[in-house]
């Protein structure tokens, strides 16, 4: 006896061929098969998917039995006609071979009128299908002008699908320079961190998936994309653009040799906090440079109070995502507000494979993280290529052997031929290890 799923399979691969004979590719019509909707713990599997032009057009949900359709007419119109381009949601039934049509012009949320009609064939369905697609189109074309206004060319480049570096630059929140540009920043790490950099003279930046804030470089984009707004195959691809990305956080010239710093991230105050001046001349090409900006996560249906965010969701709004594939390297600078004690400034790579670079791409390694044994990718970054200048590194209030530390150190940065102070740090209330 054939089982459940093997019918329904046929049900759905007949479907397939009979629409594929009218809704024809050179039309601009694409036909496919269990497509989830959503992330995967709470998505959507749907039996067919019709796009046209790339946007869906219209849904379909097989149902062997009357007691599946139910489920249907309560359950879904509301969920496609919310998350998807779709103007008409269809449930076939084997059982009676009709199709309940639910259009999206007609169908009220949690309304308990009949807002579905019956149609007896498949052409049927194929002329409702054909009559919708024109109305459908200009809707969209209707939405997307709307939102698109004059910015679209200011900021996107479509050729390549990402933002235009020079752009995202202006945008992002801007570094304060002092009298004669100057800048210093500073970052709290351990010594071995230090050590290994001067040893093979390269700056290591890590990747983002391996952090251990899991959504760090989705925060972001979570707020302008609704996850149950795309397919899942497009999360899970927006999720591995992330590996285009790497940084390194620093701290802002307030947060030098401060307690708190040293306890959270210089290693209990056993480690060191370098202090750098930025080589304002080699933030180009790849390199971006700026102050995370943190915000509060906005709640649904609100307005975000960032203006770049907002002109993101303006955007992907009009379920134009598909032309929006990449936000980097802008979605980078931002993180929810619970951290913003930090007073990050981030250094950030845009790795990503683009003519807008003139700089190559640096070659990409692997390693798995310590802390979450998570595969994560790293680049090196040679120092002579690095727009920070080591000036001076402090040790820890709680390092071993402060003195000894501080004259090896001097000696190994005058080897390698950098002019950087090495003192210890003036915080004196911290209980020592020898005291």
């Amino acid at each position: 006896m054939e089982d459940y799923q093997a019918k329904e399979q046929k049900i759905i691969n007949s479907l397939i061929k009979d629409l594929s004979k009218e809704l024809t590719e050179d039309e601009g019509y694409n036909i496919e098969s269990y497509v989830e909707w959503g992330p995967q713990i709470r998505g959507i599997l749907f039996d067919l998917v019709i796009r046209k032009d790339k946007f869906v057009q219209a849904v379909i949900d097989v149902k062997q039995t009357k007691g599946g359709l139910g489920m249907s007419k309560r359950r879904l119109p509301s969920f496609v006609f919310t998350n998807t381009t779709a103007v008409l949601f269809i449930v076939y039934l084997s059982e009676d071979n009709t199709f309940t049509i639910f259009s999206k012009d007609k169908f009220v949320l949690g309304s308990s009128s009949k807002s579905y009609s019956v149609v007896p064939s498949i052409d049927g369905v194929i002329k409702l299908i054909r009559d919708s697609s024109s109305e459908h189109k200009n809707k969209l074309s209707e939405d997307k002008n709307r939102n698109l206004k004059k910015e679209e060319p200011e900021f996107y480049e479509h050729t390549e699908r990402s933002l235009k570096p020079e752009w995202c630059r202006k945008k992002l929140k801007p570094l304060e320079f002092g009298k004669d540009d100057e800048l210093r920043i500073c970052r709290f790490s351990t010594l071995d961190s230090l050590f290994s950099t001067l040893r093979y003279m390269k700056f290591r930046m890590n990747g983002l998936p391996g952090m251990n804030d899991k959504n760090e470089g989705l925060f972001a984009w979570n707020i302008i994309n609704d996850p149950y707004s795309m397919p899942t195959d497009e999360i899970k691809r927006r999720k591995e653009l992330i590996n285009n990305a790497y940084i390194v956080s620093f701290s802002s010239e307030k947060k030098i040799d401060d307690l708190t710093q040293w306890r959270l991230y210089g290693d209990d105050a056993k480690g060191v906090c370098c202090v750098y001046t930025v080589k304002k001349d080699m933030i180009k090409d790849r390199f971006f440079l700026h102050p995370v900006n943190y915000i509060e996560e906005p709640k649904q249906g609100t307005v975000v109070k960032d203006g770049l965010l907002q002109l993101f969701i303006n955007f992907v709004q009009n379920k134009s995502d598909l032309d929006f594939a990449d936000l980097s390297p802008a979605i980078f600078f931002y993180k929810p507000l619970d951290y913003e004690t930090e007073d990050e400034v981030r250094l950030l790579v845009d790795n990503k494979l683009t003519s807008a670079y003139k700089i190559p791409q640096y070659t990409r390694e692997w390693v798995l993280t310590s802390a979450n044994n998570i595969p994560n990718p790293y680049i090196d970054i040679p120092l002579q290529d690095f727009p920070l200048k080591l000036e001076r590194v402090i040790l820890g209030p709680n390092m071993n052997d402060q003195e000894t530390v501080e004259v090896q150190l001097k000696t190994l940065l005058k080897q390698k031929g950098i002019n950087a102070i090495v003192d210890p740090s003036k915080i004196k209330s911290y209980r020592n290890r020898n005291n």
